[in-house]
């Protein structure tokens, strides 16, 4: 995961899990889903809806039709996360 680290919260990089990112100080809402996808991520900045947590169930991507099936979150999506205080 190095090339996510600046995106991380201190706590998953010391526990692996809990609270990955924190990027935002108060959440108006709360969208959740098992995986966080693309698609899912994607869905919530197309929402146009700041001061949000997305709430997964698992940290890393599984799909099963790639031939790695876990991956990480895209970078380029965290940091709109980041930017729109979403978590």
């Amino acid at each position: 995961m190095p090339d996510l680290e600046e995106y991380l919260s201190m706590n998953f990089k010391e526990r692996s899990m809990g609270l990955v990112c924190d990027f935002s100080s108060e959440i108006n809402k709360v969208y959740s889903a098992v995986f966080p996808t693309e698609e899912i991520m994607s869905k919530i900045l197309d929402d146009g809806i700041k001061d949000t947590m997305l709430f997964a169930h698992h940290p890393s991507i599984w799909d099963s039709r790639r031939p790695f099936p876990f991956y990480q979150m895209d970078k380029s999506l965290l940091k709109k996360f980041k930017e729109n205080r979403i978590e």
